[in-house]
C-alpha cells in the first residue's frame, strides 16, 4: 500500500464513517461527536446520509486511487478491474483502521469491536455490496491479507489485515513474518521456463534438484518451497515412520501471503502422498503459480484437477575430491555426491578445518548406525594378502567405484542401466572376504556398515521389506557400502511353494532383488558358497571373487602381518608356521592367542605359545588334535 495514496484511503475511510454516524443518529449521537474528531472531518451535509451518498463516496475514492490499486494489488491478486472495484473499499477501510487512534473509536461507534477493529457487522452495514469479498474462498482471504476471527457470532467477528501488511502502511517493508513455516526456503530460478501453466510436477531422486528444477519452470522471482515429508525415529529401541505435521492454517495463510505479495510461486516437496486437504488449496488459491516436487510420480487420482507441466530429473553426481587427494597426485577417493549432498558438504566444511573427508562420512546420520554397524576402515592393501587373481578382482572393484561417474554420467553408460555397484566374496570362512570389502573402502574414503541379517528378517509378513527398505534410504544419504555378511539367508534361492509361508519368502527375496538393484551404492555379499545365491541375483552382480584357502606364500606373508613388528618374539620358526593349512583368519586367531599367554608370563612370543595357541583354535574348530600336525613342536603341546 503506497504512502503516496495514504490520505485518500484515510479521507474515503472519515468520510464513510461520517455517513454511518449521521445514518445511526444524526449529528446530535456521541457517534458524530467522535466523528467530528476524525482528521479529515468535514461538516457534514444538510441532508442524512444515503445510500447514493456513499455510493458517491465510493465513486470518488475509487478515481483517485484505482490505477495504482490495480496497478498493484490486482497484479499481485491477479484480480481484474471489476473484482478490484469490490475489493478497493474493503482495503481502505482496513488499512485506514491502522493508522489512527480516533478512527479507531469511530468504528467502535458504528458497530466495530470495543478495540477499535472493524466486525463483519460493521463492514455489512457500511458496505453491504462488499463484505462477500471478505468469504473464505474470496481472493482477500485466499491471499492471507486479512484475518477474520474465527469465534463468536458471525456480526461481531473482528477482522484486520494481516500484520505485515499493516506495517507497509508504516513503509516498513517486513518480511519477516513470524507466521511463515519453519521449514520455508527460498528457491531463485537459474534457468528459468517460459510457461503459461500454472502448476508443475516435478519428480527426482536427488531433493535439491527437483526442487531447483521446479523453481525454473515456475519463473518468477524465487519459489516459496515447504516440505511435507515422512522420517523415521526411533522409538523403544525400534524404527518407527512420523508423518511430518502439516502446516497450520496462519502458516498456510502467512505462505499465501509471502507470495502473494513477492509474486513468488509455492513449491511443496514431498516423500508421501499429496493431503487432500493441499490438493484442494492449490485448486481453490489460483492467483499463486504452484508446483509440487516429489521422489515419485503422483498418481492421477492425486493431482489437482488442473493443467499441468510434468518433469523428471535425471539424477548425476559430480566428482568430489576429498582434502586428502589435493595432497596427493593420485587420488584415492572420489565421492560422486548428488547436489543435496555436495551443499552440505560444504556448509559443514567451516566448522570439520576444510576436512572435505570428515564432512563427506558425516552424511550418513544416526539412523543407519541404528540398522547396521559401523565399520571405520583403517587397513590397507599392504594388510591384504591375497592370491593374484583374486587381488586383482579386488582391486576392480576400488577402480570401477572410483570412476564410475565418467563411465556412467559423462560417457552415457548409466542411461537406462542400474547405478550402483554389486560386489560377491564367496569363499571358505576365513579367507579375507569381509577384510577385502574394508580394504576397498578404505581406498575410496567410504564407511563400511555390516548388515545385521537377524534384525532385518521379521516373522510378519511385510516386515523384512519395510526394514530393507529402511536400510537402503538411510544409505543412499552419504557415501556408504553395505556388506551383507553370510548373505545366502537373505539372497537364497526361491523355491517351490509348498505353504503359503513359501510365497512370503519368495516375494521378500524379489522385493530384494528389486531394490538392491535400484541402489545407488557399492554393496557386498560374502557366501560361502556361491551356489547358495539366488540365480537372478547372480545375473546382477558386476564383480565376482571366489576366494580359496591361502597358499604357502600366502600365509608366510599372513604370519608376518599377524605379529606386529614391536612384539617382543623368540625363535620363531616361520618356515614351519607356513606350512600349517590354516585360513588368515586362524592364522590371526593363533597369533594373538599366542601373544596373550606370553603376555602372562611376562615373557617374549615363542613357539610353545603359538603351538598351545594353536591347539586351542583346532579344539575351536571342532577339529581332532593330532600332535603329528605339529611336526617337531608336538612336544610343547601341554
Amino acid at each position: 500500500m503506497p504512502s503516496s495514496h495514504l490520505s485518500y484511503w484515510e479521507q474515503f475511510t472519515d468520510e464513510v464513517l461520517r455517513l454511518a454516524a449521521i445514518a445511526l443518529g444524526g449529528d446530535t449521537t456521541d457517534g458524530a461527536e467522535t466523528v467530528r474528531r476524525l482528521p479529515s472531518f468535514k461538516a457534514p451535509p444538510n441532508s442524512p446520509a444515503s445510500n447514493k451518498a456513499l455510493s458517491q463516496a465510493i465513486t470518488d475514492f475509487g478515481r483517485k486511487v484505482e490505477n495504482d490499486l490495480i496497478g498493484t494489488w490486482g497484479r499481485l491478486l491477479s484480480a481484474d478491474v471489476e473484482t478490484m472495484s469490490r475489493i478497493a473499499p474493503l482495503l481502505a477501510l482496513l488499512g485506514a483502521a491502522e493508522t489512527s487512534t480516533a478512527r479507531r473509536r469511530a468504528i467502535t461507534s458504528v458497530g466495530g469491536d470495543k478495540d477499535g477493529s472493524w466486525t463483519l457487522g460493521a463492514i455489512q452495514f457500511v458496505l453491504p455490496h462488499a463484505v462477500r469479498e471478505l468469504a473464505p474462498s474470496a481472493r482477500l482471504s485466499r491471499a492471507g491479507f486479512v484475518v477474520i476471527e474465527d469465534t463468536g457470532p458471525w456480526a461481531r467477528r473482528s477482522i484486520w489485515l494481516a500484520p505485515n501488511l499493516a506495517w507497509q502502511l508504516h513503509d516498513v517493508q517486513d518480511r519477516c513474518d513470524p507466521e511463515l513455516p519453519h521449514s520455508l526456503e527460498r528457491f531463485t530460478p537459474e534457468h528459468p521456463q517460459k510457461s503459461d501453466k500454472r502448476f508443475v510436477l516435478v519428480a527426482g531422486h536427488d531433493p535439491l534438484s527437483r526442487k531447483q528444477r521446479a523453481a525454473d519452470l515456475l519463473g518468477g522471482p524465487d519459489a516459496l518451497v515447504i516440505s511435507l515429508a515422512t522420517e523415521s525415529i526411533p522409538k523403544d529401541g525400534a524404527i518407527s515412520a512420523l508423518s511430518v505435521a502439516e502446516p497450520s492454517s496462519a502458516q498456510w495463510a502467512a505462505l499465501l501471503r509471502e507470495a502473494t505479495l513477492c509474486g513468488s510461486s509455492i513449491v511443496i516437496d514431498l516423500q508421501g502422498p499429496l493431503p487432500v486437504s493441499v490438493r484442494t488449496l492449490i485448486q481453490d488459491v489460483d492467483h499463486i503459480r504452484w508446483g509440487i516436487s516429489s521422489t515419485h510420480h503422483l498418481s492421477i487420482a492425486e493431482i489437482p484437477n488442473l493443467p499441468w507441466v510434468e518433469d523428471t530429473v535425471q539424477q548425476t553426481r559430480g566428482e568430489t575430491k576429498t582434502t586428502e587427494q589435493a595432497n596427493k597426485p593420485s587420488p584415492s577417493s572420489i565421492h560422486r555426491l548428488t547436489r543435496t549432498q555436495q551443499k552440505q558438504v560444504e556448509k559443514a566444511l567451516p566448522n570439520l578445518g576444510g576436512d572435505a573427508e570428515s564432512a563427506t562420512r558425516r552424511l550418513i546420520s544416526g539412523e543407519i548406525d541404528r540398522l547396521a554397524t559401523r565399520i571405520t576402515p583403517r587397513r590397507g592393501w599392504a594388510d591384504l594378502v591375497l592370491q593374484e587373481r583374486e587381488l586383482k578382482a579386488v582391486r576392480q572393484i576400488a577402480d570401477r567405484y572410483r570412476h564410475r561417474g565418467k563411465v556412467l554420467d559423462q560417457w552415457g553408460f548409466g542411461a537406462g542401466n542400474a547405478t550402483g555397484l554389486i560386489a560377491l566374496f564367496s569363499g571358505p570362512p576365513g579367507t579375507g572376504k569381509t577384510l577385502s570389502a574394508e580394504v576397498v573402502c578404505c581406498d575410496l574414503g567410504m564407511d563400511l556398515f555390516r548388515v545385521n541379517v537377524a534384525s532385518m528378517v521379521s516373522k510378519y509378513i511385510g516386515e523384512t521389506e519395510k526394514n530393507l527398505e529402511r536400510l537402503f534410504n538411510a544409505a543412499e544419504t552419504g557415501t556408504v557400502a553395505l556388506v551383507f555378511d553370510e548373505a545366502d539367508s537373505l539372497f537364497g534361492r526361491r523355491g517351490e511353494i509348498a505353504k503359503s509361508a513359501d510365497r512370503y519368502a519368495n516375494l521378500e527375496v524379489s522385493y530384494l532383488l528389486q531394490r538392491i538393484e535400484a541402489f545407488d551404492g557399492l554393496v557386498f555379499l560374502t557366501s560361502n558358497l556361491q551356489g547358495n545365491i539366488d540365480p537372478a541375483f547372480t545375473r546382477r552382480i558386476h564383480v565376482s571373487v571366489a576366494f580359496e584357502n591361502p597358499e604357502r606364500e600366502e600365509r608366510s606373508k599372513l604370519w608376518q602381518l599377524s605379529i606386529p613388528d614391536g612384539a617382543p618374539v623368540h625363535n620363531i620358526d616361520l618356515d614351519f608356521l607356513a606350512g600349517l593349512e590354516l585360513t588368515g583368519a586362524e592364522i590371526n586367531n593363533v597369533a594373538t592367542g599366542a601373544a596373550f599367554r606370553a603376555a602372562t608370563e611376562n615373557s617374549s612370543i615363542s613357539m610353545e605359545h603359538l603351538m598351545n595357541a594353536l591347539e586351542q583354535e583346532t579344539t575351536k574348530q571342532g577339529r581332532l588334535v593330532d600332535p603329528r600336525n605339529f611336526g617337531p613342536y608336538a612336544h610343547l603341546i601341554t
